[in-house]
């Protein structure tokens, strides 16, 4: 047996987790938009995600990647760091009396942690999937100065659950 079917099954299988791993994620970004209570309308939403990542099953695969051999264990880092910088920004903004930064501290902080990503799987469109996090916490952030919580958390929940919706279909169907 060769090294490139084994290759070619291992791409496929971390495209079709990272895809559906983004839109469950998209999912729950979705929650934070005040009027988009319709369940129907969520749940339509999240499954459309996860038929996109499902079709990643007969995509070929488009370049091989160059991940390292620690590759489990790096990701295994950047999401422990990421889950410990979360818990205590929310705790502190709480702790400030300033509860409606944490959505777009929190998507800051997502957006952070895709940079490493980019490089531990070998996926440079994961570096303007953080950066459209960045963007979308710094809007969200800002927007507070003239704007209601409400439209602030919108803003934050639309443009995370959209950056990342978005990249579980180019992960999808770009490879």
């Amino acid at each position: 047996m060769s090294a490139e079917p084994a290759y070619e099954q291992l791409d496929r299988s971390l495209r079709r987790n990272g895809a559906v791993i983004m839109s469950v994620f998209a999912f729950v970004w979705s929650f934070g938009v005040p009027g988009f209570t319709d369940a129907t309308l969520q749940w339509t939403a999240l499954v459309a995600g996860l038929l996109v990542a499902l079709a990643i099953r007969g995509r070929p695969v488009q370049r091989k990647r160059r991940m390292p051999s620690e590759w489990l264990r790096r990701y295994n880092r950047v999401g422990l760091v990421q889950v410990v910088a979360i818990g205590p920004t929310i705790a502190t903004l709480i702790y400030l009396g300033q509860p409606a930064f944490i959505p777009a501290a929190v998507s800051l902080i997502v957006g952070v942690h895709f940079s490493p990503l980019a490089l531990v799987f070998d996926q440079p469109r994961y570096v303007w999937t953080g950066v459209g996090l960045c963007v979308v916490g710094l809007i969200g952030a800002t927007s507070l100065t003239v704007a209601s919580d409400e439209a602030a958390r919108a803003l934050v929940g639309v443009g995370a659950a959209a950056a990342l919706w978005a990249t579980s279909a180019h992960v999808t169907f770009r490879g």
